[in-house]
């Protein structure tokens, strides 16, 4: 069986779609399954935010957020 492991999650504070309506629910399964969740806040971590969003996302220059990334182990 394959397992998840590890949780990105793309977001900003400021946006309703990203808190509490992904933000929340993904701390919440992050931590009910024990996986790490890395989050990248747009306005905070801009540079790492924008490469895991032009190698693996829907990439443009506003691209759209929340974007969420898991990787399988």
């Amino acid at each position: 069986m394959q397992r998840i492991k590890a949780i990105h999650l793309v977001y900003a504070n400021w946006c309703p779609h990203c808190v509490p309506t992904t933000l929340e629910p993904i701390k919440n399964f992050a931590l009910k399954q024990n996986i790490p969740l890395y989050l990248y806040d747009i306005d905070k971590d801009i540079q790492e935010a924008d490469r895991l969003v032009k190698e693996y996302g829907d990439y443009s220059e506003d691209y759209i957020i929340p974007q969420v990334f898991y990787g399988i182990k």
